[in-house]
């Protein structure tokens, strides 16, 4: 025995077959898999002395 594979009803339920799977599939995949971006460094508002610097931070 031999898949359909010339029959467009094989296709179309295959299709079906792989939608579904995919909707049960999915909220068991961790979401996390993407990289998170990177916080922004926090710049610090004293120097070495201990004064605060003159200008604005660029």
């Amino acid at each position: 025995m031999s898949f359909p594979v010339d029959d467009w009803q094989f296709w179309l339920v295959t299709a079906c077959a792989l939608v579904g799977a995919w909707f049960m599939l999915k909220p068991l995949v961790p979401t996390g898999w993407k990289p998170r971006p990177r916080p922004r460094p926090t710049r610090a508002r004293l120097t070495i002395g201990g004064k605060p610097p003159d200008g604005p931070l660029p």
